[in-house]
């Protein structure tokens, strides 16, 4: 018996997670396909937009056989925090062989390349990125550009040419791929890890250019677009696979669809009722729901007036 999981957020289920679900048991020749899965609350802290209950059941009409949840203590983290909750929770399990995410690029071998040097870091790269950290930038930018320029002075990467590798580390699902590579090796969990090419829009696509494989931010994007009208279900009818789309109206008529802006007024009471310098509060915030934050570093003033005013506003 060959088990595989996959690791996701469904937020919402679509055509592309069919997809790899589908892709995924053909490669590695699952006979059971395990999915941990965000809860209430996705990656940087903002509202699923359905509930986990509901999300799961989408899930398993798209072709899923069992769905666990990622504790929310890791569903929150950052993408290293994100992978090893998720390969701890899979590797504790014993019955996983396979672990078969999503990437630009399709192949394991450069994922396991960076990995290893990211597992071991050695002198050249700590150097490298101690650097570019006292420079200033963010650690993310600043581990890209110190694996591009170790690869390019002390080591020679044998999976992509030094403008391949620049472009693979740009890419969010490749980044969180190595994670999920790293987390394998750091825990020498016997999950073997298989990577497909996505296919259709890209993760940060806003437009629903492709209705047949569309991002889920594009999705998203075509329910909020008009916060006064109620969400047009049937433009995502093509989005989803026929068995999933009567479950997702099901969710949305019986419970609604829920997004940042509907914790407008608990943020803004909370702000309010920071007797302190609500600014640092606000820092917080935003690295939690930087749309939300930013509107409250432009409107903290007019709370006074208008308890509403940053949904509003927004």
């Amino acid at each position: 018996m060959t088990i595989t999981a996959v690791i996701a957020e469904y937020n919402p289920f679509h055509n592309g997670h069919a997809y790899q679900l589908a892709k995924a048991r053909e490669l590695t020749g699952a006979d059971y396909l395990v999915v941990i899965m965000s809860g209430d609350f996705v990656q940087r802290g903002a509202p699923a937009i359905l509930d986990q209950h509901d999300r799961a059941e989408l899930a398993l009409l798209g072709g899923a056989d069992l769905i666990l949840q990622l504790p929310c203590h890791f569903a929150l983290g950052s993408a290293q925090h994100f992978a090893r909750g998720a390969v701890s929770l899979l590797t504790a399990l014993g019955c996983v062989d396979f672990l078969c995410f999503g990437s630009e690029y399709g192949d394991t071998a450069p994922f396991l390349e960076l990995a290893d040097v990211l597992l071991h870091e050695p002198e050249e790269y700590r150097e490298l990125l101690s650097g570019l950290l006292r420079n200033g930038l963010s650690f993310p930018t600043a581990r890209a550009q110190a694996l591009s320029a170790y690869f390019s002075d002390s080591a020679s990467f044998s999976s992509l040419s030094k403008e391949e590798l620049d472009t693979f580390l740009k890419e969010p699902n490749n980044i969180l791929g190595i994670e999920y590579v790293q987390a394998l090796l750091l825990s020498q969990s016997r999950i073997r890890p298989v990577t497909i090419r996505r296919e259709g829009s890209g993760y940060h696509e806003g437009a629903l250019f492709t209705q047949a494989l569309p991002s889920a931010t594009a999705m998203r994007n075509l329910l909020f677009s008009n916060p006064h009208k109620d969400p047009e279900l049937s433009a995502l009818a093509s989005c989803m696979p026929e068995a999933v789309y009567p479950a997702f109206q099901d969710a949305v008529t019986a419970h609604g669809l829920l997004s940042s802006d509907d914790f407008s007024l608990l943020l803004a009471a909370r702000l309010l009722t920071e007797t302190r310098n609500p600014f640092p509060l606000i820092l917080i915030f935003r690295r939690i729901l930087p749309t939300v934050s930013s509107a409250c570093v432009m409107h903290v003033p007019h709370f006074q007036n208008s308890p509403c005013s940053l949904k509003q506003r927004k």
